[in-house]
């Protein structure tokens, strides 16, 4: 507490203190029972630190109890030093209060030696409360400050602004501003040290991005303005002629046919000297000859448009005779591709053996079926596959009988009631894909005693995705009475679970299979459609099948979301309707059909009438829609499938942003590239979507390894991306 720390204990001099004493400060005479010095105002008596008995000022001993005065002065002085240090560094930071509190307990003595401690204390205890106001003040309007000061590039100021407030009353966004002031700070120092080195070294070159980021933080200090335009004219020059020995490197280059070397020196000519029209017409006419030449070396198949860029390449690069010989071998292979029968273009370049992804990649053949099917196109064969395994689970002949159509009562949607037909009777089905950018629809049924491909139907859809039109100008030129239709549902619309149950008896595994249902599907029972599809778990002693366990494939959906799929074939007049989800159709179009000699396996809770076809086991295969991406895995545990929110509508608005065109246009430009006047400008237009691709690819690959334990041997592609230019040989050159 403040105060004295002994208390006088006689008013009084000691014994002859009547006598004259001299001042100990200018030796002047003065009466004993003086406090103060008349003639220079010094203090004539101090009380002792240890029993308060007053002394005179320049005794050295307590004339009461013998204390060294001078030994008592020096320690009192160290502790209220040490008192007010230890409150300086709190007051610095903000803490007034624990700053007031320590000053506040030092004792204070009116000793005429402590005099200036004693007097910081006094202003100290009157200076933090009003410091700790004035900062709350400040912290009030600091923010907005800094944050206008930052705006305006006065980092020096907004500094010192935000400094003004201690750090203990800074607000979350203050923390925050200072943490970026502090970076911006010490990034100026850090470049002015860098640039004052280099100008000494007299090394300019290279030095221009560290003075334009300077001067970006500095705009209204003159000198570093005034270094900038300095630094500009010199790299103007130097890159002048600089872009003049890459221009004539790369065209020497490129008359010698060696595209490699001509690409990498036009890439180097600095972007400043591209400015110039005629420079830049130059350099894109190389890029474009390089960017040719670079795929062809890369692309895995003949398909169209491998035949348009060697052919262009030809044209551009008369003089090579290597490139019009590979033009014409072009369009042999790709006349080869495509012969009847061909289930893949033909071969072009070699892929290599390894890549990132950690599996090869390859395209998914087209199934034979399909080939031979009236009306079939070649390039929308990869684009059949999930229309083609509907039309199979219409038919009765699908490995996965899985479907969500309701049961409902008699009389009410009657003609979509779900009942499979018996492979006894003739197999007939079509199976509808209604996608977002096109329905593609497959017949199937017997021809000549074999289950074949009927017929083919595909329409484009108006981009807000309305099917509405397409499906009825299908109804109206098809008879679908006596047929069973099977239409799909987006994958990202179901649910998949696989979990294995124990079996000992029919009734106990249906008690289990409805217990995983309530507890992997978060949906109330009466909200939901599902079926499942069971295999027999192997023993892992003899990899005999089990008699105790089996492993279930689940799949689920909002019945809401059914309703909505199946309303606008209410009126299609098809016999039975059928709902399946995406992924199960791919995998049944993978699969292929059943023998239609085969009797159907009795019950879905009957085991597949087969093994996995080896064309598919230990395969995963990756479906690419404009909307939705389907990855379906043949693992040695059974049918794994993923629905995965990706889809080719990123690269078309890639395309419209680049080339400033319509969706519809920037659509038809990405499938057909050769269109585009400048190939590499619009390949450079869909990096970017196709990395964010190829990284959702390998996370989806990666979720299936996590899951199931299991490494694909291969991952095949289908779908509309099947043959888009870029992107088979960027999966398969993942480095």
């Amino acid at each position: 507490m403040t105060g004295s720390s002994a208390t006088t204990r006689s008013s009084a001099p000691a014994a002859g203190a009547s006598l004259p004493m001299l001042c100990s400060s200018c030796n002047a005479p003065a009466p004993a029972d003086r406090r103060f010095c008349g003639q220079c105002g010094a203090q004539l008596w101090d009380p002792c630190l240890a029993c308060g008995e007053r002394n005179a000022a320049a005794e050295k001993f307590c004339g009461a109890c013998g204390g060294d005065l001078v030994a008592m002065v020096e320690a009192r002085r160290a502790e209220m030093a040490a008192a007010l240090a230890k409150a300086e560094p709190l007051a610095a930071v903000g803490r007034f209060l624990d700053a007031a509190r320590i000053v506040e307990e030092i004792e204070l003595t009116e000793h005429s030696a402590l005099a200036a401690e004693v007097a910081e204390t006094r202003r100290r205890i009157a200076e933090y409360p009003a410091l700790r106001e004035q900062a709350i003040k400040d912290a009030k309007t600091a923010a907005e400050e800094v944050r206008q000061l930052l705006a305006a590039r006065r980092i020096d100021a907004a500094h010192a602004r935000l400094q003004r407030v201690p750090v203990g009353f800074h607000t979350p966004e203050m923390k925050q501003l200072a943490g970026e002031l502090g970076q911006l700070v010490a990034e100026a120092k850090q470049l002015r040290q860098e640039i004052a080195a280099a100008l000494a070294a007299k090394q300019y070159d290279g030095l221009l991005p560290q003075v334009e980021r300077l001067a970006s933080l500095y705009p209204d200090d003159p000198q570093p303005q005034a270094l900038l335009k300095r630094i500009q004219h010199y790299q103007r020059k130097r890159d002048a002629a600089a872009g003049t020995r890459y221009l004539q490197a790369a065209l020497a280059a490129i008359a010698k046919c060696d595209y490699a070397r001509a690409g990498a020196a036009v890439e180097k000519i600095p972007a400043d000297v591209l400015a110039d029209e005629a420079v830049a017409a130059k350099a894109a006419a190389i890029r474009e000859r390089a960017f040719l030449y670079q795929q062809l070396q890369r692309e895995p198949y003949a398909t169209a448009v491998v035949v348009k860029m060697a052919e262009r390449l030809a044209k551009l690069q008369p003089s090579d005779a290597r490139i019009v010989k590979m033009a014409s071998s072009a369009q042999q292979r790709y006349a080869a591709g495509n012969q009847p029968g061909a289930a893949r273009p033909a071969a072009w370049a070699k892929p290599p053996e390894r890549n990132n992804l950690g599996m090869p990649v390859d395209l998914t053949p087209t199934p034979t079926p399909l080939l031979a099917a009236p009306g079939f196109r070649r390039e929308l064969g990869p684009q059949l596959l999930v229309a083609y395994g509907l039309a199979l689970q219409a038919a009765g002949q699908a490995g996965y009988p899985l479907h969500l159509t309701p049961q409902e009562k008699k009389g009410t949607w009657r003609a979509l009631a779900p009942k499979l037909r018996s492979t006894k009777t003739q197999p007939t089905g079509w199976g509808v894909d209604v996608g977002s950018r096109m329905l593609k629809a497959v017949q199937v049924g017997l021809a000549d005693g074999q289950l074949a491909v009927l017929r083919v139907h595909h329409a484009p859809l108006p981009r807000s995705g309305d099917a509405a039109e397409a499906i009825s100008q299908f109804v109206g030129e098809h008879d679908l009475s006596s047929c069973t239709v099977a239409i799909n549902l987006p994958s990202t619309q179901t649910l998949v679970r696989i979990f294995a149950v124990p079996a000992p008896k029919p009734d106990k595994f249906r008690e289990a299979v409805a217990f995983e249902l309530k507890a992997r599907i978060p949906l109330a029972e009466d909200q939901a459609l599902h079926d499942f599809h069971w295999s027999p778990v192997a023993d892992d002693a003899d990899d005999a099948p089990s008699a105790m366990m089996r492993r279930v494939l689940l799949v689920a959906a909002a019945r809401n979301h059914v309703a909505q799929r199946m309303e606008p074939w209410r009126d299609s007049g098809a016999g039975e309707l059928l709902v399946v989800s995406d992924s199960v159709a791919l995998a049944n179009g993978l699969v292929g059909p059943l023998d239609v000699g085969d009797e159907k396996p009795k019950g879905k809770h009957a085991p597949p009438p087969a093994p996995m076809p080896e064309h598919v086991a230990g395969r995963a295969f990756l479906e690419t829609g404009a909307s939705t991406f389907n990855l379906v895995a043949f693992t040695p545990a059974g049918l794994w499938c993923r629905g995965l929110y990706l889809g080719t509508e990123g690269l078309d608005k890639a395309v419209a942003a680049d080339r400033q065109l319509p969706l519809e246009e920037a659509e038809t430009l990405r499938r057909q590239p050769y269109r585009a006047a400048a190939m590499h400008q619009l390949h450079a237009a869909l990096a970017g979507e196709l990395d964010r691709l190829q990284a959702s690819i390998h996370r989806a690959t990666d979720q299936l390894a996590a899951e199931t334990a299991f490494k694909p041997r291969q991952l095949q592609i289908c779908g509309g991306l099947a043959h888009q230019l870029g992107f088979l040989q960027r999966l398969q050159r993942d480095e």
